[in-house]
């Protein structure tokens, strides 16, 4: 089965706050690696769940956020703004299972970032 796992920064562990997810912040690569850790734990139950192949997708800001040199060699990125699939929106027929990891709260969920 092949998995797409869409990552974002504003649900990531620890983000206290929008700024510290935007370039120039003193915060903004450590969070960048969080993400990147956490996609990689993704990834990792993926293929522990039996998966063929993991198609990782940088969906955040300018979609060039994940440290690719840290991410586990067993998956595909998918990153920048010149691609078809910037946000997890729907299920794509081309994968099995599709997953977010980190995305924005729901406005009305009570989460703690959410796009504006």
């Amino acid at each position: 089965m092949r998995i797409l796992i869409s990552v974002d920064l504003e649900g990531i562990a620890g983000v206290p706050g929008r700024e510290d997810i935007m370039p120039g912040n003193v915060n903004y690569e450590r969070f960048r690696r969080q993400t990147t850790q956490e996609a990689n734990a993704a990834v990792d139950g993926a293929f522990d769940a039996g998966a063929d192949s993991v198609v990782v997708n940088d969906s955040h800001g300018r979609m060039r956020n994940l440290l690719y040199e840290e991410l586990d060699p067993r998956a595909e990125l998918i990153s920048g703004h010149n691609k078809v699939l910037k946000f997890l929106r729907r299920k794509w027929p081309v994968f099995g299972v599709t997953s977010r990891e980190g995305g924005p709260k729901i406005r009305s969920t009570g989460g703690q970032l959410g796009h504006l």
